[in-house]
């Protein structure tokens, strides 16, 4: 038995046996409450002012049988009989009544009396708590089930099983807003009259809380309060401990009216307190088995609800997620279309410029190199240059769109390959020679310590990064000199190569250089109009350095100069030659004479030119006819595989009326080389192309495309294409490409046709 008193109800009309009973519980010392009645109406009234822990009673008594006193199962209080028979029938019919023992009046078994009321309270507290525990099992079960209730539901079942489990009248649960003073409030049973509203009602302070949950939450402890309790080690309980067999009078009843009893808790996740739950009104003082049905009960219920609201953020979580992710697939596809519509436009626009900028450029250079030009006036010399000087500048500013374009796309490809660093410099200074003479300005190369033979780098990528940036040190630099420096240099244990482009030119405030590296800025806006230039190149030079995993950084003093530094990976250096002195290992190039510009080579074949444009089949032909070609004209692809096809025995209605259409392709006999316009009416020449080599030509087919972008060129490489050139036309390459072909051995046909 646990150290709270027992309430025995004692019925018997024998004074002598209840004297004896009265001495033996005396003489054991156990703690009980003994009340006495005589008859069976007299016990009833007891029994309606308490229920007891254990009923004794005689089987035979002046007004009925002790047995018409056991409980039903519903509230089962165990009962022993006692009689003074000792008919073993008898003691049968009354433990089939159910009661808990059967005992035959003696002086001794009365004596033993305490002994067997606490044997049967054992067991009946033991059978209690086994209800108890499979109660509360069952409680914590259905309420781990309660996955898909609302937090409003599984804090009512919660309450309404503390409740029932602590044999309370009302139960209480003030969830904590944040952990901080307001607090959702919620009871059971709601229609309580005294109890705090239900469940939905806002958020109230903690000072308007019933007293036994401000206590517990103040305390951080569970607290008992009202009526008379027990006191325990550690936990905080009112009353003075005090309990007589004069405790169910009426009066001590109002007492426990006015000072009803309440078990609070706080409930709490790790330090944080989440909420305070409390149940009240119960008819005996609470104790630590209720203090562990409502914790175990407080504490299942929060992880539920804690699981439940984790589940519902991770929905909500999820949810955002697939809406951000399809907001997200839209933009993308936007961005896409948007680039895609970006690459249609400038492939157009590139395509539009470059075709009347072939005319433009190259008739401005025949007026240019024909005739003695000593003779002619000088302002029509002028006219001319500043025709073939600006057509250069729109031709650059093209190219450096394009370029930057590609790389904000993602579509500029890198390579490593082995390259020579000293022959990546002297190309260049041999090239920027010319400009740099035109103004007097020496241009000079050094070296700092030895110089790897090789490094694994792009060097068309470089070649552009340092004409870019020595080509923006001439255009700023009006006297002084221009000076190259490379070194090698380490950094975090990976070698790396450096270029110093050094001027004396009119130089740059920080403010400049901040910005100097954006597109469209130059030093100045009147630095704009006197040099002129894109403002692309610098912002194109870095990129293309950082995709080498490099830089181009500057340094600069208004008025003294400016020094650009480009810094690549070199890659490994593992065998590679180093040379100490670059300028005697490595011959110097020499600037090339503007003047062998593709004149002197000569052109002894048959050659189908397929453009539809009039004015540069014009210019085309001429510069074709004066190096010796036998020209044809054919102005879309449909033509020109009739005419190309020596197998074709008619010739089309538009061929008839062609600029050679007195003539007859087949007896002037086969094409040698073909020029093919790709974008053209009728038939284009991708499809003229893949025809021709359908059907077995196999002489060189040379594209001829204002389309400049490098999947142009692999698509025409694709449909057949010998060669790639893109407009304007440049006389000299073009001439070398042609004579390229021409001296072959053999026919050069892709792969695949």
């Amino acid at each position: 038995m646990n150290n709270e008193v027992a309430r025995i109800l004692l019925v018997e009309d024998d004074e002598a046996h209840v004297g004896l009973i009265r001495k033996a519980f005396a003489l054991q010392d156990i703690r009980v409450a003994l009340s006495v009645a005589s008859d069976i109406a007299t016990a009833r009234l007891c029994l309606e002012r308490a229920t007891p822990d254990l009923i004794i009673t005689d089987l035979v008594l002046p007004d009925g049988k002790g047995t018409e006193l056991l409980a039903p199962d519903d509230h089962p209080v165990p009962v022993v009989v006692m009689t003074s028979f000792g008919d073993e029938r008898i003691a049968v019919e009354v433990l089939k009544a159910g009661a808990s023992d059967y005992v035959v009046k003696s002086a001794t078994t009365l004596s033993e009396m305490p002994r067997i009321a606490e044997a049967v309270l054992r067991q009946r507290e033991h059978q209690a708590a086994m209800r108890l525990n499979e109660a509360r099992l069952q409680a914590l079960v259905q309420l781990n089930q309660m996955t898909d209730a609302s937090t409003e539901e599984i804090v009512a079942f919660s309450l309404r099983s503390a409740v029932k489990l602590t044999k309370s009248r009302i139960g209480q649960l003030a969830l904590l807003q944040d952990g901080e003073t307001g607090a959702r409030f919620h009871t059971w049973p709601s229609a309580e009259s005294e109890s705090p509203p239900g469940p939905g009602e806002p958020p109230r302070d903690v000072a308007q809380w019933p007293a036994p949950l401000r206590e517990a939450r103040r305390r951080q402890a569970p607290v008992f309060s009202g009526a008379t309790v027990t006191s325990r080690d550690g936990v905080s309980r009112g009353g003075d401990g005090s309990l007589d067999e004069e405790r169910d009078t009426d009066e001590e009843r109002d007492t426990d009216e006015r000072n009803p009893r309440y078990l609070s808790i706080p409930v709490c996740e790790g330090e944080r307190i989440v909420a305070v739950a409390g149940v009240g009104h119960k008819d005996l003082d609470y104790d630590e088995a209720d203090l562990r049905q409502l914790t175990l009960l407080m504490q299942a219920m929060w992880r539920l609800i804690e699981r439940k609201r984790a589940e519902e953020e991770r929905k909500h979580y999820t949810e955002a997620l697939e809406m951000a992710n399809q907001s997200l697939e839209q933009y993308s596809f936007a961005a896409m279309e948007a680039s895609q519509a970006k690459s249609r436009f400038l492939a157009n626009m590139s395509h539009e410029i470059r075709t009347p900028l072939t005319a433009i450029l190259g008739y401005a250079e025949v007026l240019r190199s024909e005739g003695d030009l000593s003779k002619a006036p000088h302002h029509r010399i002028e006219a001319v240059d500043t025709v073939i000087r600006n057509g250069q500048h729109l031709l650059n500013l093209i190219n450096d769109i394009l370029d930057l374009s590609k790389i904000e796309a993602g579509k500029l490809k890198t390579e490593r390959v082995a390259c020579s660093p000293v022959k990546i410099l002297n190309d260049v200074a041999a090239l920027m020679r010319v400009r740099a003479k035109a103004k007097n300005l020496p241009l000079e190369i050094d070296y700092e310590g030895p110089i790897p033979e090789t490094i694994h780098s792009d060097p068309m990528r470089l070649r552009q990064i340092l004409i870019n940036l020595v080509g923006n040190a001439v255009n700023f630099t009006e006297s002084g000199s221009i000076r190259l420096l490379c070194r090698l240099v380490t950094v975090d244990e990976s070698p790396q190569l450096q270029w110093d482009v050094i001027d004396t030119g009119i130089g740059m405030t920080a403010a400049t250089m901040s910005k100097i590296f954006e597109p469209f800025t130059q030093a100045n806006s009147s630095a704009d109009r006197a040099v002129g230039g894109t403002g692309l190149g610098l912002t194109i030079s870095r990129r293309l350095a950082a995709m080498l995993c490099g830089d181009v950084t500057v340094a600069s003093t208004p008025g003294k100069g400016s020094t650009f530094r480009l810094t690549v990976e070199a890659g490994s250096l593992d065998g590679v030659h180093m040379l100490d002195h670059p300028m005697a290992e490595t011959p110097q190039l020499m600037p090339e004479d503007p003047s062998t510009d593709g004149r002197e080579i000569r052109l002894d074949c048959r050659l189908l030119l397929v453009e539809d444009g009039p004015d540069n089949q014009r210019l085309i032909s001429y510069l074709l006819t004066k190096a010796g070609a036998d020209v044809t004209l054919a102005e879309n692809g449909k033509i020109a595989v009739e005419k190309a096809l020596p197998a074709a025995s008619r010739r089309s209605p538009e061929a008839a009326h062609g600029d050679d259409a007195d003539g007859d392709d087949a007896d002037g006999g086969p094409f040698d080389i073909v020029l093919m316009d790709m974008q053209m009416p009728v038939m284009d020449g991708y499809e003229a192309t893949r025809r021709l080599r359908q059907a077995g030509f196999t002489r060189p087919i040379i594209a001829l495309t204002a389309h400049a972008m490098k999947e142009d060129r692999q698509k025409c490489l694709q449909a057949g294409c010998s060669d790639y050139l893109a407009k304007p036309i440049d006389r000299r390459h073009l001439l070398q490409t042609l004579a390229r072909f021409l001296e072959a051995a053999e026919p050069r046909v892709p792969s695949g046709f």
